[in-house]
């Protein structure tokens, strides 16, 4: 007998959707629910709170079971494995995170599980992080002072935070401005493991090539081209994802959006196979490092900048990576990125103080 769970409302089906007003078991009352903006990620995934604890806030994001159900045929069962496993995974690398003082990656300051009666789905797995100021997308979208010193700065920290991530070797697979976030209005923070991919770890997306958003992929993912070793395979696809965050903070458009923009529309690029598609990538590719040199106007580090791009970006992954490093065992290595990054942004921040 199948269920048709259509016709039950979303606050009464599942525990997830009544948090309001909750007092948890880890001490945190949960105060109001958070509405996504337009363009955040994450709201068909979870469903967000805020909670206070000791007077610090917090940001709660608990774990929506309805994402795991498959419309045509309702498995609850495997839905609330699905949703444990995930919750599990992320919870899991984010300790990892904290415990390794990866200051870049969003801070996780509680997790926990309830069970509340009353639903047909009662069981409710949450994460509490430190709450930032938004997410970058829409800091820009509704701040009218973010400067590109700024935005370099937060380049610099997505940089330094890729670099931590790697270290502990995950990688984080789902790079993009929403889920970049916004602390004291000067820090940027990456937050969002979720969908991120660990040697050590076993999670719900260890099996697949991609893990993140095909909207921001690199070329390799929609001709199905896979680098044959694991850590040169995902640590390509974070050096294209800090590459796309820049080509966002200098042209408001991903570099998958310049690379499909560009692309010959002649070509079925997806059924083609890498290396026949690989010279059509490049020239698109060529074509948007244009585009954001004319964009980037007189600005003084722009032939830096654009040159760091091209290196995270290429659309070969077996060329993707710093110069000096591009055929050694460390291609993907962050620090030369973290240094240009640096060194970028706090030359346009002493210019915006007129040193």
């Amino acid at each position: 007998m199948s269920l048709d769970l259509s016709i039950i409302p979303e606050d009464q089906l599942s525990a997830v959707h009544n948090l309001k007003g909750k007092k948890l078991k880890t001490g945190w009352l949960v105060t109001e629910r958070v509405k996504a903006k337009p363009g955040s990620s994450g709201g068909h995934f979870s469903v967000c709170y805020l909670a206070e604890k000791d007077g610090q806030i917090g940001f709660l994001k608990a774990i929506n079971v309805l994402t795991f159900l498959n419309d045509e045929d309702v498995d609850l069962p495997k839905a609330m494995a699905t949703t444990l496993n995930t919750f599990n995974y992320e919870k899991e690398i984010l300790e990892k995170c904290g415990q390794n003082g990866l200051n870049k990656i969003s801070r996780l300051l509680d997790s926990g599980s309830e069970n509340m009666n009353g639903f047909l789905i009662k069981n409710v797995h949450y994460l509490i992080f430190e709450k930032a100021d938004d997410d970058v997308r829409n800091h820009i979208n509704f701040s009218d002072k973010v400067d590109f010193a700024w935005k370099l700065r937060s380049l610099h920290n997505i940089a330094v935070g890729v670099k931590q991530l790697h270290g502990i070797e995950v990688s984080h697979q789902d790079l993009k401005p929403s889920n970049v976030f916004v602390f004291n209005k000067d820090i940027s923070k990456i937050g969002d493991l979720g969908r991120s991919l660990s040697e050590t770890v076993f999670g719900p997306h260890s099996k697949r090539n991609f893990a993140g958003d095909v909207r921001y992929a690199p070329p390799e993912v929609f001709n199905m081209y896979v680098l044959p070793n694991w850590k040169d395979k995902v640590f390509a696809i974070d050096c294209y994802l800090l590459g796309s965050m820049a080509a966002f903070y200098i042209t408001g458009q991903s570099m998958t959006a310049l690379l499909f923009k560009n692309i010959n529309p002649n070509i079925s690029i997806m059924g083609l196979s890498f290396e026949q598609a690989l010279p059509y990538w490049v020239v698109a590719f060529d074509d948007a490092l244009i585009s954001m040199e004319n964009e980037l106007g007189d600005f003084q580090d722009k032939d830096l900048l654009v040159s760091a791009i091209r290196m995270l970006c290429y659309p070969d992954p077996n060329e993707r990576g710093h110069v000096k490093n591009v055929q050694s065992k460390n291609s993907f290595n962050m620090e030369r990125f973290v240094e240009i990054f640096n060194r970028i942004a706090s030359k346009a921040e002493m210019k915006l103080r007129g040193i």
